[in-house]
């Protein structure tokens, strides 16, 4: 399972602002990696993320970022949320549904990209100089299917590098 930082890392995602005097605020146009409240229209009352811009608008995130419902909107209707609503959206984040939501779409992502790209830091290991020796800790570093196992095999054999695994704990 991931964490919920590890998925924040991946993504960008930083919604541990503390707002303090700008709570309730009108955001100021450009702002981003904020959380904010609509004041009004069909969003009114909402509390999402503010991810980007388009324009002279922010784009809102009503859940995971890059992942949930979204809105384009203009920032004359947005205020800086409130601790209790950063807290509250931050704990719609962290719930337990969307979090396996959120693995489940980076599994799904990871299973169908490319060898290069899924296995990356590993050719990259294979691919140091300075080292004889490549530890991995879990053998699925080595690949998801039995063909990126032989790929990573045959690289190692090519790079003529030991593997060994960790000792668990």
């Amino acid at each position: 399972m991931m964490s919920k930082s590890a998925i924040n890392e991946m993504m960008g995602i930083h919604t541990n602002q503390s707002n303090g005097e700008d709570a309730g605020k009108p955001v100021e146009s450009g702002a981003y990696n904020v959380v904010a409240r609509c004041t009004v229209g069909k969003h009114k009352g909402r509390v999402g993320y503010i991810d980007d811009q388009e324009g002279r608008n922010a784009i809102v995130y009503f859940g995971t970022p890059l992942l949930s419902e979204s809105a384009d909107l203009p920032y004359r209707k947005l205020v800086y949320a409130t601790d209790v609503e950063i807290a509250a959206y931050n704990a719609l984040v962290d719930g337990p549904e969307e979090q396996a939501r959120v693995e489940a779409h980076f599994r799904e992502i990871r299973m169908n990209a490319p060898y290069e790209t899924k296995f990356a830091e590993f050719i990259r290991l294979c691919e140091t100089p300075d080292a004889d020796l490549v530890v991995i800790a879990d053998p699925t570093v080595l690949g998801d299917t039995y063909e990126e196992l032989l790929e990573s095999l045959r690289r190692l054999q090519r790079a003529g590098k030991t593997l060994a695994l960790a000792p668990t704990q």
